[in-house]
């Protein structure tokens, strides 16, 4: 790859960056967003992971811990802190995608153009167009970065070099696996698989046995490094004793294998159905050519490819406000693309090898896997067709090189419309659809202090989060900003977790009623006594309104069952004072 190209590349993917650094200041979701730095705020006060807190999505708040230490540091305070996560991720995501671009450009042999767009589309992904650290985000951009490295290696060895810098790429490309696994925890499994795979076939795969042996040492260096951390706050003890509360949370229950797929394929179908007709047929009409040892001729092949482009564009035209269908859409067209590249010999053994299709499949499966394990819901699932998606950009590409015939001109034509429908839609997606906030035109007001200082959202927000605000200064304040008591606000605010110095008093920052049994359980093996604050929310703040978003209007997000044993607790032991956000519940010194 040339220089000028590569710098072209850089500094249209940094103008991209500009424009979303644009928009990270505008919009807070006082849900999702607010919960992922809820939880490394969690660790930064001393907290125990596992024992203090049973959220079972805890585990990426350590690799985020050290950025987070440094920032609180060097800024004195929380304040701002969501701000800067979102700045961080898009860093992240830029460092991803100029990998993405050079090796897709270099190894896969992609076009200038569509190696910039791969690039654009990692930055511009962000599952629900949320913003920060999520670890979804984290999640990804690790996977990909191995990913691509990792097939970089590869190249390099099949040109017969592997040097000490292919070794070091290796290592790299384990620590980044071992991050992701941290992350989420069940890819695990989908890695552990694969290896067990490639063992067995030791004989087909022996060439690479060191770069396995080397992947595999950098995910356990990473592991090490983790349970270190891990065992240097709690004991084995603790850890086997208090496991089991992680899946007691009921927004991360688990489901059966069929509600995995039957939950996977609604979604799918729900997005792609026209496409997913169209892989129906490509599977029928090459597997009847297999059989009887027919060929599709390269006319009837670029009739269907014209066919399938149309029925791309009636699918973007039918999902085009969705945060999730853009990729799915894009990689189900892919998977099409696959099939008409098939070239109907069953002597033909490279077919999966020359255009790279093993690699972008086993890599989109794991993920799909990985998140139908993690996820109470199907919507994460879809991230496994960023990978798909990658794909197809690399047979695009193909198909312009290898498809040569007097109709070029249309399928060119068809190619750049797909291109421009995909960029279109996964930009306006990525720029105007607001998670839980309201329409991006109605925010007018920044919001001026505390953890999401510096954030633009509308007037009724801000003073929401302004009138919460007066209840930490009164908490901080009270307690000169030391750490021996626990707050605890619900049902969900977790953003106000961030802005104080008092641990979190709850099983996690995410939802809790007040008539919650796990918070009953929680309190078994907690000091209650340590439980000095209580704010109880009115039930509109934190609402939200539909903006180009699936998720919809909740004008009463924070409304609660004041019942139970830790209401009775609060009515007993805690004395009331009235803020305008809510009731704030103190206890009563004995």
């Amino acid at each position: 790859m040339e220089k000028k190209e590569w710098v072209l590349g850089i500094i249209i993917l940094s103008l991209l960056g500009v424009i979303l650094a644009l928009r990270n200041r505008f919009s807070f979701s006082w849900s999702d967003e607010a919960f992922y730095m809820a939880e490394v705020h969690r660790l930064y006060l001393g907290d125990k992971p596992l024992v203090d807190d049973w959220n079972p999505a805890q585990f990426y708040a350590v690799i985020i811990f050290p950025l987070y230490h440094l920032y609180v540091k060097w800024n004195g305070s929380t304040d701002g802190i969501y701000l800067w996560a979102r700045n961080v991720y898009l860093l992240l995501s830029f460092g991803c995608a100029v990998i993405v671009f050079y090796i897709m450009r270099r190894r896969m042999k992609v076009g200038r153009c569509l190696g910039i767009l791969a690039g654009g589309m990692i930055m511009l992904y962000s599952r629900a167009n949320v913003g920060g650290l999520s670890y979804h985000n984290l999640f990804l951009c690790a996977y990909i970065m191995a990913n691509m490295l990792l097939f970089h290696i590869i190249s390099y060895k099949k040109e017969g070099i592997f040097n000490w810098k292919c070794k070091i790429y290796c290592l790299i490309v384990g620590a980044l696996l071992g991050m992701a696994m941290i992350t989420i925890p069940y890819l695990v499994l989908p890695v552990v698989i694969v290896y067990v795979i490639l063992i067995l076939m030791y004989k087909y795969f022996k060439s690479y046995f060191l770069i396995l042996l080397l992947v595999g040492g950098g995910i356990a260096g990473t592991g090490l490094a983790y349970l270190m951390f891990l065992f240097s706050r709690l004991s084995v003890y603790d850890l086997m004793d208090n496991v089991k509360f992680l899946f007691m949370e009921k927004d991360h229950g688990t489901r059966s294998l069929f509600m995995y797929l039957s939950s996977f394929w609604q979604l799918v179908y729900s997005y792609g159905k026209y496409l997913l007709g169209i892989i129906l047929f490509c599977i029928i009409v090459n597997g009847c050519c297999l059989l009887f040892r027919i060929k599709i001729s390269q006319c009837k092949k670029e009739i269907l490819y014209l066919v399938s482009g149309m029925v791309f564009m009636y699918n973007v035209y039918c999902y085009s406000s969705s945060h999730m269908s853009s990729y799915l859409i894009f990689g189900l067209f892919g998977i099409v693309l696959s099939m008409l590249l098939v070239r109907n010999n069953r002597n033909d053994r490279n077919y999966w090898r020359d255009y790279n299709l093993a690699w972008f499949y086993v890599s989109a499966i794991v993920v799909i896997v990985t998140f139908s394990m993690a996820s109470a819901t199907s919507d994460p699932m879809t991230e496994g067709f960023v990978m798909f998606s990658l794909m197809t950009i690399v047979l695009i590409s193909q198909i312009n090189a290898e498809w040569k015939s007097r109709w070029d001109w249309i399928r060119k034509g068809i190619n750049l419309l797909i291109i421009f429908l995909m960029l279109g839609m996964t930009m306006y997606i990525r720029i105007f659809s607001v998670y839980r906030d309201a329409p991006l035109e109605e925010m007018d007001s920044m919001i001026a202090e505390g953890p999401a200082r510096g954030l633009i959202t509308t007037r009724l927000h801000a003073q929401q989060y302004s009138e919460c605000m007066e209840v930490l200064h009164y908490m901080n304040a009270f307690e000169e900003n030391k750490a021996e008591n626990a707050f605890w606000v619900t049902k969900l605010a977790p953003w106000m977790y961030v802005g104080t110095n008092l641990k979190s008093g709850a099983p996690s920052p995410w939802r809790h009623t007040i008539d919650d049994p796990l918070l009953t359980l929680y309190y078994e093996t907690h000091d209650i006594m340590k439980l000095k604050y209580i704010l109880v929310l009115k039930d509109e703040y934190g609402e939200f309104q539909v903006a180009n978003n699936v998720e919809g209007t909740n004008l009463t997000p924070n409304e609660n069952v004041k019942d139970g044993e830790i209401w009775e607790e609060i009515l007993e032991n805690y004395d009331l004072v009235k803020f305008k956000c809510g009731n704030l519940y103190i206890r009563r010194e004995v």
